[in-house]
């Protein structure tokens, strides 16, 4: 769809009579692209013109001249008859090549249209002829930013971010008026942060903060968040990403995702006890994991209670719902995911423990031993030998004792195996009761391990699809 201004078509009309200015001259666009390109193209760079007219300071008037040209821009490219009808009129307008070339301004055109090889040459030449203007070098620097994110190895990437560095510090020392304050140090703040030297960074996105009238813009908000959170300042990290998403209403989508982003970064650190055991290159993907396969490590209780803070935080800002709806939605999922895992936590903690005390059995008694039967019929034997050949007093007397003893020695024996019997019951039991705990418990300690685990699983993916 394209943007929408009062007056459409008188203006159109307008536009079609005077004198036409070359927009694809002045902003760098593609002749041959198609009129739906340029409509993005030229949003795009209505996107950065609105980002420098709030660190501007006194060139604001610039920016708010280009923001004009380029809202006639839109009308221009709003449809293929309009286009044409531009193009026939600008074929019939004289080339005036008299007019110095502003290098400055040509590789900022360039570099807004994500042309960085003509971006970087027309920077040479920028400091080249206007070495003195603090702004050559704030324009090399964003552009050095840019290929270094864009490289393919970290050696190459920080060599690019070194020499982003280097420009922005020429660009401070030549800003002696402080005529540049807001756009110098949000550079230098940035090639610092992504060198990971953070209170430096942090020390120069102060300073282009004090200069801004209109609130801290989108974009140096949430690269400043970033800083904050490295010099474990979460809570003004988080502040910034609230404030860019309640402040500013013309928030395109790109940029919304990198405010988002950002946002879901401050709130990790902020809420989980273990963010700094975590790589921070890989941090918004491995939080997650490391927390789903090492979950007896943490508290639970601490991250909920953070993670509802955060959520009262941003229903206290009043953030229009459009610009709020994809934070809350993390928030609460990530509520949701940890009620799960903490109750989790709490039924495994429940699960009855089997001791050592509790694997204690009784004591076996030991078995009846046959020798005892064996002695007993032995002397049953004997004494009815005894008694069948001898009839005195005396061999009478000894097989009673005899008889008495082969009596005693069955009573024994049968009391031994009673006892024997009895013990062996016992334990037989306790065993029985022993096993039943057992499987209570591990019938406990399958329901509690399996506790949620599909709803963690669904919530944990949402929410790094979220960070993609």
């Amino acid at each position: 769809m394209s943007p929408s201004y009062n007056g459409d078509e008188s203006r159109m009309s307008d536009l079609q009579q005077e004198t036409s200015l070359d927009y694809y001259q002045e902003f760098g666009l593609k002749r041959k692209a198609t009129t739906a390109q340029l409509r993005h193209d030229v949003e795009r760079v209505r996107r950065q013109w609105r980002q420098r007219a709030s660190l501007s300071g006194d060139k604001g008037a610039e920016a708010s001249e280009k923001l004009r040209l380029l809202a006639d821009a839109a009308l221009v490219f709003q449809d293929d008859a309009s286009r044409e009808a531009y193009d026939q009129a600008l074929l019939s307008q004289p080339v005036d090549d008299s007019a110095p070339i502003d290098w400055i301004a040509e590789a900022r055109k360039y570099y807004f249209v994500d042309d960085d090889d003509a971006a970087r040459a027309a920077a040479s030449k920028a400091r080249a002829v206007h070495g003195n203007d603090p702004q050559s070098y704030v324009i090399s620097a964003w552009i050095e930013l840019r290929e270094g994110s864009r490289a393919n190895g970290k050696k190459e990437q920080r060599n690019h971010y070194k020499r982003a560095r280097d420009h922005a510090s020429n660009a401070y020392i030549l800003d002696t008026r402080e005529e540049n304050v807001a756009d110098v140090n949000y550079v230098r703040g940035e090639a610092f942060r992504l060198l990971g030297k953070h209170k430096k960074a942090v020390e120069n996105f102060e300073r282009a903060f004090e200069v801004v009238e209109a609130g801290v813009p989108s974009d140096m908000a949430w690269r400043a968040a970033y800083s904050y959170v490295g010099i474990d300042d979460c809570d003004t990290a988080i502040g910034l990403r609230l404030e860019a998403l309640r402040h500013n209403e013309d928030l395109d989508a790109e940029t919304m995702e990198y405010v988002q982003y950002a946002y879901y970064y401050a709130i990790e650190h902020a809420c989980f006890p273990f963010a700094n055991e975590v790589d921070e290159d890989d941090y918004i993907k491995d939080v997650y994991y490391y927390q789903e396969y090492r979950p007896f490590e943490h508290n639970f209780v601490a991250p909920l209670q953070e993670f509802r803070k955060e959520l009262s935080r941003l229903d206290s800002k009043e953030i229009p719902e459009k610009r709020s709806s994809e934070v809350r939605k993390f928030l609460q999922l990530n509520i949701q995911r940890l009620e799960f895992m903490q109750k989790r936590v709490d039924m495994l903690s429940a699960v009855p423990k089997i001791g050592d005390k509790d694997r204690e059995l009784p004591e076996l008694t030991t078995e009846p031993n046959s020798i005892v039967l064996l002695i007993a019929a032995f002397l049953t034997i004997v004494t009815l030998i005894n008694n069948y050949f001898s009839s005195s007093y005396q061999d009478n007397v000894i097989t009673q004792i005899m008889i008495t003893i082969v009596i005693g020695l069955v009573v024994i024996y049968v009391i031994w195996l009673a006892i024997y019997y009895q013990s062996k019951d016992e334990r037989k039991q306790a065993e029985e009761r022993l096993k039943k705990k057992i499987n209570q418990a591990d019938e406990a300690h399958k329901s509690a391990d399996n506790y949620g685990l599909g709803q963690v699983k669904v919530i944990t993916e949402k929410l790094r699809r979220m960070k993609e």
